[in-house]
């Protein structure tokens, strides 16, 4: 005699209830107190989260031009937004440094990473004080940094610098300075050959520096800084010679 499937008559057999069936719907009426308590607390710390994510203080790296191991971590300004390259100012000690944003992932050959840094808790890290109206570090030259960094085993901040010469964030030369005879000399000075002779160079209309004005006149730098302090003689700023090429 061939064996009997029992298990339609298993299901068969099973009473008829809302769980049994698919399209069968929970009742409002029977959920427990329990469950809506549930669904709250739930929710509410799903919203929290969220609002907690959304007005937490962001991080971001910046690349100072000094001889760190990598850039160091602060704080998002309140006001504003900044993106990697963007040239900023951020407190150092008790200094102000001028640096750039970074990126947060280095795009660099495995064995070229750098090993990870320290976290500091975002809580603990100072803020940006500024975002500097200058054009950003291009991404391709950020790039480049970090490869010539790892690649040479220089610290990157050091690679920063260099390309930063050449960057408009970098400071301006100071304009070498001249002597020019003033308009009025003092009618008591008393006058030296050596002053004399100084003077009369000085009167040729080009402005000389004070190393090639005492040349010239066969006289100590300090001659003709002595006659700038009698007020025969005004610093002029001397112009800039033509870049190489």
């Amino acid at each position: 005699m061939p064996r009997r499937n029992h298990i339609p008559d298993l299901l068969e057999s099973q009473p008829d209830s809302p769980a049994a069936s698919a399209d069968a719907r929970p009742d409002p009426a029977h959920d427990t107190p329990h469950d809506g308590a549930r669904d709250r607390t739930r929710d509410g710390a799903r919203n929290g989260a969220r609002d907690g994510a959304q007005n937490a203080p962001q991080r971001v790296r910046v690349m100072l031009p000094l001889p760190f191991a990598g850039a160091l971590d602060y704080r998002m300004p309140p006001a504003g937004t900044l993106h990697p390259g963007d040239i900023v100012t951020v407190p150092l000690g008790r200094r102000t440094e001028t640096g750039v944003v970074w990126d947060t992932h280095l795009r660099l050959p495995p064995e070229f990473m750098p090993p990870p840094m320290p976290t500091v808790a975002t809580g603990r890290l100072r803020a940006v004080s500024a975002r500097l109206d200058l054009p950003p570090l291009p991404a391709a030259l950020r790039q480049f940094i970090d490869w010539v960094a790892a690649y040479t085993l220089s610290p990157p901040g050091m690679v920063l610098a260099m390309a930063l010469r050449a960057n408009a964030m970098a400071a301006a030369p100071r304009p070498a300075a001249g002597w020019a005879v003033t308009d009025t000399p003092p009618p008591d000075l008393r006058l030296t050959p050596a002053r004399h002779r100084v003077l009369e160079i000085a009167r040729l209309g080009t402005p000389l520096s004070t190393t090639e004005l005492a040349n010239r006149a066969g006289v100590g730098a300090s001659v003709v800084r002595g006659l700038a302090q009698a007020g025969c003689l005004r610093e002029v700023a001397l112009p800039t010679p033509p870049a190489f090429g």
